[in-house]
């Protein structure tokens, strides 16, 4: 991240540090209880330790017979006593032998070693080892606590719960879990030309489309609910009131429009009104130079005040602003760790030839592994051509190439 100076009439050289600074001010959400069955893409907010050495018992590795080295000798024949399957205890060793052995199945304490079925010449009652066998005690087993001992650290807080950490869970008796509850979201648009989605709007309307966009981006999010979805008039007390309100039931409040300087901007003026701060307020960035990041009140005296992510009218700017400001700050306070997620950095293939003073996130499609191409737009309100973006490939200000270059994807 740039920590250069910042741009003339900026006051972060980045939004990234923009961003940052917004996420300081912030914690956690709070706890809770849940089943492991209910855990899926959820957030642990305490350590888990295992409850018993991993594996809990020396277990063969293969399929095959377990022996005793004194008695594993090329050509030997060797008594079979028994047959050991998984999920049984070891048997005792009276005498002289060997036993059948499935993998993952408990290994007799007498024996030190277990010899694969097709290094053996089976029988009804006995095996006969193979000419040449090289047999080394301890071979093919696993012993009791070699993958992890009891009591040790599996997971750490913040973790998401992915089907392999979902399977150390429940491996090691986890069946109620501390998580961090979901995080609620509160969605305001603003604009008294946006229209219901359903209605056939004049042309000098326009349909919704940010709350269907930031729906549908906070829909793929286990750990999120959207408290709210809301359109507020071009009207500043109304705006007052509505994000006032809004933080009684939520964790986040999303506002799109009402940023710039016209005079019907009221989104500055409105948050200022309602007792909040303003963390950041125009960046250089290419869509969504207008964005604000501040902060209000918390409605529900908690400890931390409500965050405030403010993004431009336009489309492309608020499909931008979710990877890109949502996306951290949303993690940071659904305790995810670290909140800054790495992002893959990718080959730009015909990058655009000029340069600006501005950080731009330009729409781009997956060509092959590693390689991007960029989509051809009419500008940040074009649509139909962002509809095709996979994601956006971040150019820093003055650079040019073919990267390599963030990639944002355009899910949250």
């Amino acid at each position: 991240m740039s920590r250069a100076a910042p741009l003339p009439g900026f006051a972060y050289t980045s939004p990234h540090a923009a961003i940052e600074a917004l996420a300081s001010r912030l914690g956690a959400v709070g706890q809770e209880q849940i089943d492991l069955a209910e855990s899926a893409g959820r957030v642990l907010s305490q350590p888990i330790y295992t409850d018993r050495d991993s594996p809990p018992s020396d277990v063969s590795a293969m399929d095959g017979y377990a022996v005793r080295s004194g008695d594993a000798e090329p050509l030997a024949t060797i008594e079979v006593l028994g047959e050991i399957a998984i999920g049984q205890p070891a048997p005792a060793m009276p005498r002289r032998g060997c036993f059948k052995i499935g993998t993952g199945a408990c290994v007799p304490e007498a024996c030190d070693g277990v010899i694969p079925r097709e290094l053996v010449i089976e029988s009804e009652k006995s095996i006969t080892l193979n000419d040449g066998l090289q047999f080394s005690p301890g071979q093919h087993i696993r012993r009791r606590g070699e993958n992890t001992r009891r009591d040790s650290l599996i997971a750490n807080p913040g973790t998401l719960i992915t089907p392999p950490v979902a399977s150390a869970l429940a491996a090691f008796g986890h069946t109620s879990i501390s998580v961090y509850r979901r995080i609620l979201v509160a969605l305001l648009t603003t604009g008294d030309e946006l229209q219901p989605v359903s209605s056939k709007p004049e042309p000098w309307q326009i349909r919704d489309s940010n709350s269907a966009t930031l729906c549908n981006a906070l829909a793929y999010t286990p750990w999120i609910d959207i408290a709210l979805v809301d359109h507020v008039a071009d009207d500043q007390g109304v705006l007052v009131d509505a994000l006032q309100a809004a933080t009684n039931n939520a964790d986040l409040v999303v506002t799109t429009g009402g940023v710039s300087m016209g005079d019907r901007d009221y989104l500055k003026p409105a948050l200022l009104q309602a007792g909040g701060e303003v963390i950041y307020h125009k960046l250089p960035i290419r869509p969504g130079k207008p964005s604000l990041g501040g902060v209000l009140p918390n409605g529900q005296n908690n400890d931390f005040p409500v965050p405030v992510i403010a993004l431009p009218g336009n489309p492309v700017a608020v499909a931008v602003g979710i990877p890109l400001f949502i996306a951290p700050l949303a993690r940071q306070l659904a305790g995810i760790s670290p909140p800054f997620s790495r992002r893959p950095r990718v080959q730009l293939i015909k990058p655009p030839s000029k340069t600006l003073r501005l950080w731009r996130y330009l729409p781009v499609r997956w060509v092959e592994d590693g390689c991007i191409e960029l989509i051809t737009t009419m500008g940040s309100g074009d649509l139909a051509g962002a509809a095709l973006a996979e994601g956006y490939a971040e150019i820093p200000p003055e650079a040019a190439g073919t990267g390599p270059w963030v990639f944002y994807d355009a899910k949250l």
